[in-house]
């Protein structure tokens, strides 16, 4: 049963790849693009969870589907992406600093139409300033330090790094939990693959740091705090869930949770001395989380059709987000100082997070919500719970392909 489930998936992965060598992307735009990868998405879907239902799990190893992972992820390995450019926006806006000594949080690669790579590389946010993290932006600028002008070189260290972290996560997802139910939900999820292989999002980077956090929170609780402020610095994303990390290690330790935090303070300063020139490198950042698109979340989306009023949705769903984190804050006070109750309030306050504060959402702002269901297997208590997530997301995403055409 498995070895058929790997191989009609691999044989729609081979053909996305096959599609996407003879065009420079499938644009989601057009019509017949759009309908290829929703055709192709919701069969790897229905074979996905089907095989999940269905199969008998004693008889599948570790090993076999790892392996199989594996396979699906370097298969994207010869094009740098299929439907978003993203990963050309990784490159310039992480060379600016190392190549051209410049601040991308202040000043736009369209700034440096002389670089011998602006023509291959340029997007439409290389009009813009940065939004990424700061240390994303310095691991990009090693890369950059090493392929240089290379645009072949630079593509492939990104695309190597980007897909090789993700792989790293499924092993940490499985060491979590002990589960080749939760290797399987994540690590040959075709979200998790067609976004982070096939399109090599940076949120692996993102999830790598949450996963690290988890892994080591019990019994290294400065190291672990530690590891969630990364992510946060590689994507603000993770922000929404500090909280919830900062409960858990202060009724742990005291002394661990101010040593934490002490260090916390040092890491975001290390990180941010490159780029800082003042407050100003966040005004993009604020003024892009304050503008108005149509594509925001569910709720501010549905608010701004009842009430007429996009501000008024947003703040409405602000005040939402914030009740419903006091909520879950208080159950995670009052309830044993427990690792599976932690991962699975943090899914659902990521679930809120999307749903009620983001002035745009894309589909693999999904991607972590896949990584913290999958873990939820951790217990039998949740492990219904986090599978049920995952099958919202998956149809949550094929909306939002059509819904963002």
């Amino acid at each position: 049963m498995f070895w058929i489930f790997a191989t009609l998936s691999e044989i729609i992965y081979l053909g996305l790849l096959f599609k996407k060598t003879q065009i420079p992307i499938l644009d989601l735009h057009q019509n017949s693009s759009l309908a290829l990868v929703l055709v192709c998405l919701t069969i790897l879907f229905i074979i996905y969870f089907y095989f999940y239902f269905t199969t008998n799990w004693k008889s599948n190893s570790f090993k076999k589907i790892f392996f199989v992972s594996v396979i699906f992820h370097i298969t994207f390995l010869p094009v740098p992406f299929l439907t978003s450019d993203d990963l050309y926006s990784y490159i310039f806006s992480s060379r600016l600093l190392p190549i051209w000594g410049a601040n991308p949080y202040i000043i736009p690669f369209d700034n440096f139409f002389y670089d011998p790579i602006y023509q291959q590389i340029k997007t439409i946010w290389s009009s813009q300033a940065v939004l990424y993290g700061p240390l994303f932006l310095l691991i990009g600028s090693l890369l950059n330090l090493i392929g240089q002008n290379n645009i072949n070189l630079l593509i492939s260290l990104f695309k190597i790094t980007l897909l090789g972290v993700n792989i790293i996560n499924s092993l940490l997802i499985f060491k979590l939990t002990n589960s080749k139910r939760a290797l399987f939900l994540y690590s040959c999820n075709p979200l998790i693959i067609f976004e982070l292989a096939g399109n090599t999002h940076l949120d692996s980077l993102l999830i790598l740091f949450l996963l690290i956090s988890l892994l080591i929170l019990n019994k290294q609780p400065i190291m672990g705090y530690l590891s969630i402020v990364a992510s946060i610095l590689i994507k603000y994303f993770t922000l929404s869930l500090i909280p919830f990390f900062t409960i858990f290690i202060f009724r742990k330790s005291i002394k661990s949770f101010i040593i934490a935090l002490f260090l916390s303070v040092i890491l975001i300063i290390i990180v941010f001395v490159p780029f800082w020139s003042g407050p100003d490198i966040f005004n993009y950042l604020t003024s892009y989380y304050d503008e108005s698109s149509p594509f925001p979340s569910l709720g501010i989306l549905l608010g701004s059709v009842i009430l007429g009023s996009y501000e008024l949705s947003f703040n409405i769903n602000t005040i939402i987000f914030l009740s419903i984190f006091l909520l879950f804050a208080i159950k995670l006070i009052r309830i044993e100082n427990n690792l599976a109750k932690l991962i699975s309030l943090s899914m659902l306050l990521y679930w809120i997070f999307l749903l009620t504060k983001l002035n745009l959402v894309l589909t693999w702002y999904l991607t972590p919500i896949v990584a913290l269901s999958s873990l939820c297997l951790i217990s039998k208590k949740y492990s219904s719970l986090g599978v049920k997530s995952i099958s919202l997301a998956s149809i949550y995403a094929l909306i939002l392909y059509w819904w963002v055409k």
